[in-house]
């Protein structure tokens, strides 16, 4: 079951059917961006080749087949490679939220925080680093890695204790106006095995590491978390020098950290030659299942792009903004409908969850809608990793209004998804019914 509980209102209210079909569209999205499914399509043995993303290999030439899981649906990921490829694998470590279903012939440390250091995930890092460096040129190493290996793979740097490490991202957390990109830029240059400092521990081995994708930043060097797999550009520590210094933070560190970030300090070493990292699924799968889902039942679907907005008000204008702009367009079919799609951010960091924000976000859509017939919906694709505080997202209409105190887990409209499918960030809907279906209550007014 896709959701924890769903109160979707009495059958006879034409809201209710309207929810009904946003929840309907949002379950095929979170389908069609499974992470196990994603796992199991990219991983195969046939006829004696092992294919694991991009690559294709004589399994007869591979020694140790050993995978990481970290993240969000970390759990998922591991029992997908596990079904694929059963005796085949040699080693395994998982660190997440959910464990993987018993029995489990491999370790699992439970790791909830995405976003911030723990003495779990410290411990979690070390042996996945000691897995790396124990690998050979005869060994293949896949990483599967999710949103939330932000701060489950994060260890405070030589020169700063946990609780010390802790506390200064904390403040970048809190202080920094684009915590979404601030964060990562310093745990990347400071915490070993980030900013490629995995890659930099395999590379005396192949790595093939397969992502669960929130957002793909075409040309950045930081294209998923704080990059584990992924090597830190030369200009990496200057970078998070500079996130520090603007928050009056850089002075108090020790001079051991500081020397890390001091100018013409570089960010680690080489990392093998043998990698690659492979997006196993996106944003953009659960969209394009939406939009399916969505044409199956007779509505007209769009695509509208919010990643730019600077904020959750200005992404719920733009969503409104674009189904005005098709309204007039709705087709005359008595079940024909408008749905909008878009993945949407609203400046989180990459594997979190922020109660804030998805309810500024849906109070705001609700209180400028000027459709009764429409619905606007957020979900994370995550799910709530604190699911007695913090719904994993929410329906609103022009005809309620929604408080900070209405929006609990449980609440009518409120969306509880169980956590462990699939994280690919936030997914937004607008959806106007055709001019069949969910008749208003009262009859409209002449605009």
């Amino acid at each position: 079951m896709l959701f924890r509980h769903l109160d979707l209102g009495p059958p006879e209210d034409p809201r209710t059917q309207d929810r009904r079909q946003v929840v309907e569209v949002l379950t095929a999205a979170i389908r069609g961006s499974d992470a196990y499914a994603a796992v199991r399509r990219a991983v195969k043995l046939e006829e004696g080749v092992l294919r694991v993303g991009n690559r294709f290999v004589q399994r007869s030439k591979v020694k140790e087949v050993a995978f990481l899981a970290v993240g969000n649906c970390a759990a998922a990921m591991a029992r997908g490679f596990h079904d694929a490829l059963g005796e085949v694998v040699t080693q395994g470590l998982v660190g997440g939220p959910e464990p993987p279903p018993e029995p489990w012939p491999f370790l699992f440390r439970k790791v909830s925080d995405p976003l911030l250091p723990t003495s779990e995930g410290v411990a979690l890092a070390a042996e996945a680093i000691e897995m790396a460096e124990g690998l050979s040129g005869s060994d293949l190493l896949v990483p599967l890695l999710s949103p939330g290996v932000l701060g489950m793979l994060a260890s405070p740097p030589p020169g700063l204790d946990l609780p010390a490490y802790r506390a200064l991202l904390e403040k970048v957390l809190e202080g920094s106006p684009r915590s979404d990109e601030d964060l990562p830029a310093v745990l990347s240059a400071l915490s070993p095995a980030q900013g490629g400092g995995l890659a930099r521990a395999a590379r005396a081995t192949s790595t093939e590491a397969l992502w669960v994708a929130r957002e793909v930043q075409e040309g950045a060097n930081r294209p998923l978390g704080a990059g584990p797999t992924f090597p830190s550009a030369p200009e990496a520590p200057a970078r998070a020098r500079s996130v520090l210094e603007s928050l009056g933070l850089y002075a108090s560190l020790p001079s051991g950290v500081r020397d890390r970030l001091a100018p013409g300090s570089t960010s680690g070493g080489a990392v093998g030659t043998d990698l690659h990292n492979v997006i196993v699924v996106s944003p953009s799968d659960a969209l394009e299942t939406a939009g399916a889902e969505a044409a199956f039942r007779k509505h007209h679907p769009h695509l509208v792009k919010l990643h730019d907005a600077s904020g959750p008000e200005e992404a719920a204008d733009h969503l409104l903004k674009a189904l005005e702009e098709r309204a007039p367009h709705r087709p005359s079919e008595p079940k024909g409908g408008i749905a909008l799609f878009s993945g949407v951010t609203l400046g989180t960091p990459e594997g979190g969850e922020d109660r804030e924000l998805i309810f500024r976000f849906l109070a705001r859509a609700g209180s400028r809608l000027q459709r009764r017939e429409a619905t606007v919906a957020l979900l994370y694709t995550g799910g709530s990793l604190s699911p007695r505080t913090t719904p994993s997202g929410g329906m609103v209409d022009a005809r309620g209004t929604l408080t900070i105190e209405k929006f609990v887990p449980r609440a009518r409209g409120v969306l509880d998804l169980t956590p462990g499918f699939t994280d690919v960030g936030g997914i937004a809907v607008a959806y106007l019914g055709g001019p069949g279906e969910s008749p208003s209550p009262e009859p409209r007014r002449r605009r």
